[in-house]
């Protein structure tokens, strides 16, 4: 999930966010939930580079619409959710950008979080967090600061 709590003290915009990424043991796909939480909307459109053969939007808070291999998501005010399933296991020739067994997967994180672009992000500031919910028995290894302060283990700063 993806958790963003939006804020404006003195004209500078801040929104926290979480991505939350759910994996399953052997199965080849990951629920993915990014939540934008903000008091004014500050992120009116995110725009998320999602193709088809690889996203299937579950349910989302606000408008959304696909094409041309993006979604564009308008976030509600408030606590907004964005669900989607990503396929994990992703042929690249003869080797694999992405591979799950039934004891363990690898993948890259800019498959599951795809490229985001928001009308704001020159001016709006984000705090965000990863969270990791895992099957039993698995670890991660990730390039960012676990969360100390955070609602659970699997949680780390992105930003």
């Amino acid at each position: 999930l993806v958790a963003a709590t939006a804020l404006q003290a003195g004209g500078e915009k801040e929104y926290d966010a979480i991505f939350e990424l759910q994996l399953e043991d052997g199965k080849d796909t990951a629920t993915c939930i990014l939540t934008i939480d903000q008091s004014s909307r500050v992120l009116p459109e995110i725009d998320l580079r999602m193709r088809e053969e690889q996203y299937r939007l579950l349910d989302a808070d606000g408008s959304t619409e696909q094409r041309d291999g993006r979604l564009y998501w308008e976030p509600t005010k408030g606590r907004s959710q964005l669900r989607y399933e990503v396929v994990l296991t992703q042929p690249r020739g003869t080797a694999f950008d992405g591979l799950v067994t039934s004891d363990w997967a690898i993948f890259r994180g800019d498959d599951l979080f795809p490229t985001t672009l928001v009308d704001d992000a020159v001016t709006a500031k984000s705090r965000s967090r990863l969270r990791l919910i895992l099957p039993e028995g698995w670890s991660a290894i990730t390039p960012f600061r676990r969360d100390r302060n955070g609602e659970g283990k699997g949680e780390w700063m992105v930003d």
